[in-house]
């Protein structure tokens, strides 16, 4: 699937699948809201229902990206997010706007508890810099 975002210039190539882990059947844990932890030190638990799920996404490549660097060029690198789960890419793509990043994640544990919504997939990039401080591409 081809990504394309209206508000930043350039696209990006990718694929991405969501599966659920282990079984279809809901998993139940016990928990127990603060207020009542703080009111009442044997509150009752009540069951919450969630499902965890794994995302593996194949981040290739992006073209006519916009430039962060004065040159006119960026040092590109991508993270990928999705609900309570991210990572940051290994691979920076030096001095270009049309990166290839041929890059592999899988994010594990992804947590939806029942009766919300699947959270979107977040493909986010970065000019790398070598202060740590990263500027936003896209």
């Amino acid at each position: 699937a081809v990504l394309s975002v209206d508000a930043v210039p350039g696209n990006a190539l990718l694929h991405c699948t969501l599966k659920k882990e282990k079984s279809d059947a809901l998993t139940t844990i016990k928990t127990s809201t603060a207020s009542a932890v703080l009111r009442h030190r044997d509150a009752e638990l009540k069951p919450i229902r969630f499902r965890k799920f794994t995302l593996k996404c194949l981040i290739y490549k992006g073209n006519d990206l916009p430039a962060a660097d004065p040159s006119g060029l960026s040092d590109i690198f991508v993270e990928v997010s999705m609900g309570n789960r991210s990572e940051k890419g290994f691979k920076v793509c030096k001095q270009t706007v049309s990166p290839l990043f041929d890059e592999y994640f899988i994010l594990e544990d992804i947590t939806v508890i029942a009766g919300e919504s699947i959270p979107p997939v977040y493909v986010l990039l970065y000019d790398y810099e070598e202060d740590a401080t990263y500027d936003f591409i896209g």
